[in-house]
Parts: C-alpha cells; structure tokens; sequence
C-alpha cells in the first residue's frame, strides 16, 4: 500500500502527515506540525463571518513540506469544522440528479454567510422509518478560504486532491477500526485537551456531527462535556426512531479517557471500547506526546482521510470534486431514429399509392414502368443513406481543428502574457477531440486565467507539470505548464444539412453547398 500525505488545517497550526493504511491498520510515519497564525480564541470571538486564513499559512505549509521532502506530492486536505460552514437540511425525495441543485438552494436560504461562489459539497444521513423528507449533511466553504489553501499549496509546490471536512474522516476512520457494530446505534466521543468531536453512527453512516471546545479547568470541562453529549443525544433521538444507544467508542490520550469513560457510564448504560492515538504512530513520531494530548481528534482524521481514495463516493464531503448535477444526456440517436422512421414512412405510403394506381387499366402500362424505377431508386437512395450515416459518424467525432485553434485564440489571454508552444491533435475513441500544448506565462494566475478562459460545456482544461523556469522565456515568461485541452460535441452534423426535398418533389429555397459544423460555432465564424 503506497503512502499518503495529508494535511490537517485550522486556523491556528496545521499539521502534515505521511502514512498508509492496510485492512485496518493505520500507521503515520511522519510528521510536522507548524504554527500559523489565529488562534482559536480569536476565530471564536469573530461573530459575523468566518475569518481569512491568516497568511502565514504559506510560510508554515512550505517549513513543514520542504522539512519532510514532499515537494510535487498529492495531498489531502482535511479542514477544521471553524473552516466550514455545516447544517444539516431536510430535503424533498427527489430524483438523484436533481439533488445538488436542490441542496445548493436550500443551503443558501438556510446558511447566512453562504455566496453563489462558496463550494458545496454534502452526504445523506440515514433513513428513518416513515420519514418523509431525506436528511443531509451539508458542508460550504467560501472563495476566500479556499484560494489561499490552493495558492499556499501552490507556493510549496504540493497539488491538493481531496479538501475534505474532519468529522467526516474521523467517522470514516472509526468505520474502518471495526470498533463498533455496523448494524446498532453508536456514540464516538473523540477528545484532545480543549476540544471534542461528538459523533453518533447507524449501520456504519453518520447519523449527527458536532465539534465544541472544551475549558481549561478540570471541573468545567466534564460539565462542558457532559451538556454536549447530553444535547448530541436529544437532538439524534428523532434520526433514531428513539433506539438506545449502547455502543460507545473513546478516542482519547490516556490522561483523558479515565474521567471521560466515568463520564459517559454514568449517563448510557452502553459497552465502551478505547483508541489510543498513540496507536497510530510509529516509534519515531510517538516520541512526541504533545501531539497525542493536543490533537488525538486531528490524528484521528487524518488516521480516516488514508482511506479517502478507496471509499464510496456517497460518504465523501470533498470540496475538491462536488457533487454536481450529471451533465444532460445527448438526444443524437433520438432525431436519427425520428428521421428514419419519417421517412420509411414517406416510402411506404408512396409505394402503397403506387399499387392502388396499377389498379386503372388505362394507366396500367405507364404505371407498371414507373414502379420498376421506382424500386430502383429505392434502392439506391437506401444505399446512398448507409454511405451518409457512416460518414455522419465519421464526421460527427472529426473537429475541425483550424477552428478550434481560431476559437482558441480569440478567447486566451493577449501574446504578452501567453506564448503557446507547438499543439499536438488527436481523436479519441468516444468522439472527442484532443490537443496538448506546452503553454508559457507571464505569472501562475495567468495559468488559472488561460484555463478559465476556455472551459466552457464544450471545452475541458486540465494543466500538468506546472514550472517556474529558471530563465524567463524571451524575459517575460516565467512558468511553464502543459495544458490538455478536451473538445467534445464540436464534429460535422452531415444529416442536418442534406437536400431531401428533391426526395419529395419539391424545389428547396436554398441548396447549401457544404456540410457545416455543429453548434457552437466558434468565434472566428462569427467575427467572419
């Protein structure tokens, strides 16, 4: 099992691990965690909106990457619940397509920082028996927080593919412990020195999600504690058709668990089982007990996010890939059939009115020739429309690349930022149109501004190998990238533009010379 880099982010430190998970078992060989800026105290003091990032996030992520030698890694990136806007919304059973929108609509009623621009990502609770509406969990993250996550990725040369919400992977690592039954109510109480996930599980789903942040002092913090799962309990109580709950798991340093495990007998009367998140360290990184104490509910997400890459797609909240609404199905060979059966039609009914004609003995003769051209013509004219259809398909998955580097051109940033290498053209098997190119700029937002300024529902962008050259080209660009460049539904639609009239004895008002392309027309037609 190949290990992975992850990065657990909040406001005030983030900490970058390496590790790899195997049928169960969680081992996280290295690790740096890096102060960064606001504290917790100070996000929580803040009542408006949430707070930027501060930006020494850069500075730290790029101490704690160059420290542990992860340059040009994929990671991912796990966000703290101060990060993230979350509410749980209940949603009408629609078709499943039609969720995103949905949720997204919702969500900006119900969510009052929430902008058209923030990223939504969410997951499905449970059903409940006789529940008429479905339930979701609901995560969005603003513009802000998410550009300087990207551009400070981007500053210590790491690609983030996942930014994913930490209970979330604390549930998922929980799943996978095998800690617990999948099939009964369950509570997970993750706990550091000043804070606690509270999580309560149904047949391996999260059913309730809460985060809280605990006080210093001894006395108020089981009190703190024990209000929180006491609300955490109520709250879930509907989700669970009023189940008891008799399975507890304690993630906690061994400092915490024994007032913790008193805590939680007194009010369930439910087995406990115990996670040391010591455990989950090797030798070296366990010299290091702060961490255990201060962060066993970071550990534990992190523990969670080395399974991200095998988990199904509907226990993912992933800020990076959203789910979207599935783009609209293509109704080519609806039309195609339409248009043949149209015509079989045209030929059978004229056929018939021939055989009633043959009937007039003093048409006999005249009608008897004209049957036989007919049958020939048909003939041909079935055989003329096999040739069509095959060079129908051949063109609609044939784009004309003249236009498309045209249309390319038009809409990519000016020459003194952009200078485009030699293009390479291929077809692919699914009838989509592909060109590569090595791409120079002037600056790494002229990257995010070439890309942005040809995606589009017929255009897909997607940079690889991102460089800052050592040498500007020409003195004036400064990074390297290769840009692959999808073209999809930009052929030749041959049916559409044929003169059929001549089939039905009718004169066309305009016979057009050529084929044209299909929609959309690119701008260089169109300034012509």
């Amino acid at each position: 099992m190949s290990k992975k880099t992850i990065i657990d982010w909040q406001r005030d430190s983030l900490i970058v691990a390496v590790g790899q998970a195997h049928s169960g078992t969680v081992v996280i060989d290295r690790l740096s965690q890096q102060a960064i800026g606001h504290s917790a105290e100070s996000a929580a003091n803040e009542q408006d909106e949430l707070l930027p990032l501060n930006g020494d996030a850069a500075q730290g992520l790029v101490r704690a990457v160059d420290e542990l030698g992860l340059r040009k890694s994929d990671v991912t990136i796990i966000l703290s619940r101060d990060l993230v806007e979350v509410r749980t919304l209940s949603i009408p059973r629609i078709e499943a397509a039609e969720l995103p929108d949905v949720i997204r609509f919702q969500a900006q009623r119900q969510l009052a920082n929430m902008g058209d621009a923030w990223t939504l990502d969410y997951v499905l609770l449970p059903d409940a028996p006789g529940q008429e509406m479905l339930t979701a969990l609901v995560g969005a993250i603003s513009p802000a927080t998410l550009q300087t996550i990207e551009t400070a990725c981007e500053q210590a040369g790491i690609t983030p593919s996942h930014i994913v919400l930490r209970p979330i992977e604390i549930a998922r690592f929980v799943i996978a412990s095998g800690k617990l039954p999948g099939n009964e109510p369950a509570l997970v109480v993750c706990l550091s020195e000043q804070h606690a996930d509270l999580l309560i599980l149904e047949q391996g789903r999260i059913v309730q999600v809460r985060s809280t942040k605990l006080p210093s002092e001894a006395a108020q913090w089981q009190a703190a504690l024990g209000g929180e799962l006491r609300r955490s309990l109520m709250a879930a109580a509907v989700q669970l058709s009023n189940k008891s709950v008799r399975h507890a798991l304690l993630i906690a340093a061994p400092a915490a668990t024994q007032s913790a495990a008193e805590l939680l007998s007194e009010m369930l009367d439910c087995q406990i089982a115990f996670i040391d998140p010591a455990s989950l360290l090797s030798a070296e990184v366990s010299q290091q007990p702060q961490i255990v104490e201060h962060s066993a509910h970071r550990l534990a997400g992190i523990a969670g996010s080395l399974s991200l890459p095998t988990a199904a797609g509907d226990s993912k909240l992933d800020f990076k890939a959203p789910k979207k609404r599935p783009p609209p199905q293509k109704s080519t060979r609806t039309y195609v059939l339409a248009a043949v059966a149209a015509l079989l039609l045209f030929v059978g009914g004229l056929t018939w009115w021939l055989s009633v004609q043959r009937k007039l003995d003093d048409q006999l003769a005249h009608f008897q020739s004209e049957i036989e051209s007919r049958k020939a013509a048909i003939a041909t004219a079935q055989e003329r429309v096999t040739h069509v259809q095959e060079i129908d398909r051949f063109l609609q998955a044939a784009p004309n690349w003249l236009d498309e580097v045209a249309y390319l051109a038009e809409r990519i940033p000016p020459s003194d930022k952009v200078l485009i290498g030699e293009p390479t053209f291929m077809v692919l098997n699914d009838g989509s149109g592909r060109i590569t190119m090595p791409v120079a700029v002037d600056s790494s937002l002229t990257i995010k501004a070439f890309e942005s300024s040809l995606r589009d529902e017929h255009y897909g962008v997607t940079g690889s190998k991102s460089t800052m050259l050592e040498t500007p080209l020409f003195g004036r660009y400064h990074w390297r990238i290769d840009e692959t460049i999808t073209v999809r539904g930009r052929g030749w639609d041959l049916v559409s533009q044929l003169d059929t009239s001549r089939w039905a004895g009718k004169t066309p008002d305009a016979t057009p010379n050529s084929a044209t392309p299909s929609t959309p027309v690119s701008a260089a037609q169109t300034n012509n």
